[in-house]
């Protein structure tokens, strides 16, 4: 499939040749094609796309065990990397020639907390009591099959740190509703029993993949830890908001990539870069009263297996504001660069976790200033100059999207055969026009999808290989039609929608939940929740306008 692309050019020879070799692990340790070597965005794209395609698949079947292994090892490196940095910034012997950007970082921080009094930064608490919440995910004692939201609020003891305690129980204060869940009963105030909790002082260690060869790790918190700090996440979030840095929107950092090759700008991405977000560099540069909250919120130790290792970062990923914190954190570093140092008023600055955004000139004096706040700048994903430059998973050669797909999984199910297709129609889909460099492999896609549609779906569909469209999808598998229109020149095609199961919950919980989130309808929930990733594909009929969907040639 993959050897569709890009057919006959140097890269793709080289790549034929490794996998006759050595196979898909071989052609895969291959450098990417260099940016430099390459003088339009078109032969670039191919050739990008061959080297990415299968990067992140996780079917090669790796040694676990031994992935799990580099992993630990990674995080014991990383912590003993971060132990010197913090050692540097406590003595103040890491301040040379940084001491006015990192005095100017503070102030901008504490301007952006409290742009009322950013000389007295006092901490919000009822902000923070409004924007506490939970996420989707596992926590340090409850597993993925445990983390339905009914299960989190009636744990049987909410296992927090001793620290975030008091917070917790003076949030039960305010919530009387889940007091009420919990008891069941209505209550108007209460305060729990310390048996009502589970202390413990420790995240939970846990891996998720990266790519075929790396897993990246993750920090599970207690279940009132997690909460907590949503709160916290929420508050810093809404602020950087503000200042025009809106955290839960990637277009601005992919409209500046694509402008970067024209209006000088560059991109910077940082590895490991929540991971490395030191004690001593947080204290440098938050408020007190900010920084004694999260410090109470966050985990100080990380169990891995038996052994429990003492934290040297603030906080890692799997903390409810580490994505915000660390994002405050970059801006307010560029932002005294830029505007401080360098005295430039003009040019943008785009900040999206680590994938940074500035004018070229001051690439080197903000590589220059993380390198002593303790991150390491990832040379492979950071563009300085050139044809190409990345951000927030958009790609673009000479300001053109050249952004390549993935195939992370072994294709085993109808609808991942569809989203396999459709992943190849949409890239070749470029310019208004469909490559034929891909065809063969669109081809095998859909072939393979037909097989799927033709074993489960003949006794469903007078006629299985019309087009199909996967819900929650953006592409049709097939570019062409021969379904009639009606009079508003929309046609009707066979759909798969997906339907999780739902399962019967607490009632009481889902009050709770319901009259803390101040929803002025009628509950959600109905009495069910959603089992993430149970469920089954059902067979409908959906309208579609034919004009929008016209017939396609390959070029």
């Amino acid at each position: 499939m993959a050897l569709a692309v890009g057919v006959g050019s140097p890269y793709s020879k080289r790549i034929a040749n490794a996998l006759r070799v050595g196979g898909y692990k071989e052609a895969l340790s291959l450098p990417a094609p260099k940016p430099t070597e390459y003088a339009d965005p078109h032969s670039f794209r191919a050739d990008y796309m061959l080297s990415t395609y299968l990067s992140k698949f996780e079917g090669f079947g790796g040694d676990a065990d031994r992935l799990q292994r580099e992993s630990i090892q990674s995080f014991i490196e990383t912590e003993s990397s971060v132990r010197k940095v913090n050692t540097f910034l406590r003595l103040g012997s890491a301040f040379g020639g940084v001491e006015g950007v990192l005095s100017d970082a503070r102030r901008k921080i504490s301007r952006l907390l409290d742009r009322v009094n950013p000389d007295d930064c006092e901490f919000p608490f009822g902000e923070f009591i409004e924007g506490c919440g939970w996420g989707p995910g596992a926590t340090a004692t409850l597993n993925s099959s445990q983390s339905q939201l009914d299960k989190k609020i009636l744990e049987t003891q909410l296992s927090v740190t001793r620290r975030a305690a008091p917070y917790a129980n003076a949030y039960f204060q305010y919530d009387s509703s889940w007091c009420g869940a919990r008891f069941g009963y209505p209550v108007e105030q209460c305060m729990l029993l310390p048996s009502e909790f589970q202390i413990i002082e420790y995240d939970r260690f846990t891996t998720v993949p990266k790519n075929w060869k790396t897993r990246r790790s993750i920090a599970i918190q207690p279940t009132l830890n997690i909460f907590l700090q949503k709160g916290v996440g929420r508050m810093l979030r809404n602020r950087l908001r503000r200042d025009g840095i809106n955290l839960d929107d990637q277009s601005r950092n992919q409209s500046l990539a694509q402008r970067c090759y024209a209006e000088g700008y560059c991109t910077i991405d940082l590895a490991k870069a929540s991971d490395t977000v030191s004690l001593e560099l947080v204290n440098l540069l938050f408020p007190p009263s900010w920084l004694k909250v999260m410090d109470d919120l966050r985990t100080r130790y990380t169990k891995i297996g038996d052994h429990m290792h003492k934290l040297e970062k603030f906080s890692a990923m799997g903390n409810g504001f580490t994505f915000e914190l660390e994002s405050m954190i970059f801006y307010a570093l560029l932002w005294s660069v830029v505007r401080c140092e360098a005295g430039d008023m003009r040019s943008e600055i785009g900040v999206y976790g680590d994938d940074l955004i500035v004018s070229r000139q001051h690439y080197d004096r903000v590589v220059e200033v993380l390198s002593y706040c303790g991150f390491t700048v990832n040379a492979e994903k950071s563009f300085k100059d050139g044809p190409f430059f990345e951000s927030c998973g958009k790609h673009f050669f000479h300001g053109v999207d050249v952004t390549p797909i993935y195939q992370k999984n072994r294709v085993s199910t109808l609808p991942e055969a569809i989203r396999c297709a459709n992943r190849i129609f949409r890239w070749a889909l470029h310019s208004g026009h469909l490559d034929s460099r891909v065809r063969t492999a669109w081809e095998i896609s859909c072939s393979f999808a037909n097989s799927f549609l033709v074993n489960r779906f003949a006794r469903l569909c007078r006629v299985p290989q019309m087009p199909w469209y996967l819900e929650g999808d953006d592409a049709l598998l097939y570019p062409s039609f021969s379904g009639k229109t009606n009079a508003h020149g929309q046609m009707s095609i066979t759909t798969l929608s997906f339907s999780p199961t739902k399962v019967e919950a607490s009632g009481y919980a889902l009050l709770s939940y319901t009259l803390r989130c101040g929803v002025e309808r009628d509950s959600p929930f109905n009495g069910l929740l959603s089992l993430r990733g149970y469920g089954k594909y059902r067979v409908r009929q959906r309208l579609v306008t034919r004009r929008l969907y016209g017939d396609l040639a390959w070029f």
